[in-house]
């Protein structure tokens, strides 16, 4: 659903401004989601349900409770009788389960309910877990997502010799699935199937500013011109018939996720985020910083420690924290220099052009190349590639007539 409101006005010069509201909704768009996830059970006597049960251990597990002092939890009481023995109770022997398989909480579920390890439920075996599948994805029309943005516009028609776009943007986009074109591949997967909306945050491509403009100026000197039109032929050729253009584009920081690890606290098909746990310290730019272990390096963090810190392993039952941390932006500004030589014989002409693209040689790194894991914690932060690409310069020779 397309939304747009602009209003305009035209002054003197050639000169036009634009500012414009404009809106794109989605609803029931396709995303990725597991139809073999583990139910959420819920036990009837308590009326909690796995992922709450689940939760309450791994609290327990994470705050490094004895299991002598494990307190029964009517759920593993309720559906799990059989793995209590004489010497622990069914919540304290499922405690020490998931202790064993910390934080792959997913996999402690599936030896219980599949393996009876340390025993199968009330229901028998497979009471959460399909039979056929551990995990089954699959497209539903379970989508949606919504831009909102605020766009300016100035524009000057080409005369006197100039012309120039300028656009402004600041907006927001929010969805549950979404991927940029530079990684070419989808990368929306609703982690619990349950309660997709878990997963809703700003879009992979988010971008709150950005900025573009290009111009084309052919300077003021020479024959026809303000300045020099009755510049003789030989000094004409040097000073009349240039013309300078120019490209800037640029944004402000773009999101990314902390992973997992190599866990799966929900589901056995995707992994989801880290949770963030305390306050992670503000990007910068920092092409040198010093890393958690090994050598120093480009990372998003002037210190990484302590924004690892602020992450921990996801729960049970939940998704993580979705695009969280927002690193480089896009910048490059590329200029473009012609100048043209009008030859003796008519309607024949020569262009020499020289063009530069990324002029300031601008560094900006791809927030896809970040290792943000916390399966890979030595190098948390870290930036392995660039978003940019370095100065280049070429020039061309061109005959007219």
């Amino acid at each position: 659903m397309n939304m747009n409101l602009s209003a305009g006005r035209e002054f003197s010069h050639g000169i036009y401004i634009q500012g414009s509201y404009v809106g794109r909704l989605s609803r029931k768009s396709l995303v990725q989601r597991d139809l073999a996830m583990p139910t959420n059970l819920k036990d009837p006597a308590s009326g909690m349900t796995y992922f709450e049960a689940a939760q309450a251990l791994v609290r327990l597990i994470n705050s490094n409770t004895a299991v002598g002092n494990v307190a029964k939890i009517p759920y593993w009481e309720n559906l799990w009788p059989g793995a209590a023995n004489s010497t622990l109770t069914a919540t304290q022997r499922i405690f020490n389960a998931y202790k064993a398989n910390a934080p792959d909480w997913t996999s402690a579920l599936y030896d219980m309910d599949t393996s009876c390890g340390p025993a199968c439920s009330k229901l028998g075996k497979y009471a959460i877990f399909a039979p056929q599948f551990s995990a089954l994805s699959a497209w539903s029309s379970i989508g949606g997502g919504n831009y909102q943005a605020m766009q300016w516009t100035v524009r000057k028609r080409f005369s006197g010799g100039s012309q120039f776009d300028f656009n402004y943007t600041y907006g927001k986009s929010i969805d549950l699935a979404s991927s940029t074109e530079r990684v070419t591949s989808f990368t929306g997967f609703v982690v619990n199937s349950w309660l997709p909306g878990q997963r809703k945050g700003v879009s992979d491509y988010d971008a709150t500013q950005q900025w573009n403009a290009n111009f084309v100026w052919e300077l003021p000197y020479g024959k026809g011109k303000r300045w020099g039109r009755d510049l003789p032929g030989a000094v004409n050729q040097i000073l009349g018939g240039w013309q300078i253009s120019g490209l800037w584009q640029q944004s402000t920081e773009l999101p990314v996720s902390v992973g997992n690890g190599r866990f799966w606290p929900t589901n056995f098909n995707i992994t989801g985020w880290a949770t963030q746990t305390g306050v992670v310290p503000a990007p910068q730019k920092n092409k040198n910083a010093p890393a958690v272990a090994g050598r120093a390096g480009p990372n998003v963090f002037g210190d990484p420690n302590p924004a690892l810190k602020a992450y921990d392993y996801t729960l049970p039952g939940e998704t993580g924290q979705r695009n969280g941390v927002r690193g480089d932006g896009y910048f490059t500004f590329d200029i473009g220099v012609g100048k043209r030589f009008v030859l003796p014989m008519e309607g024949h002409s020569l262009q020499f052009r020289w063009e530069t693209f990324n002029l300031p040689n601008a560094t900006r790194f791809d927030v896809n190349t970040l290792t943000l894991d916390l399966g890979n914690t030595g190098s948390f932060g870290k930036y392995s590639g660039l978003l940019t690409n370095p100065r280049v310069m070429q020039f061309a020779l061109r005959y007219e007539f």
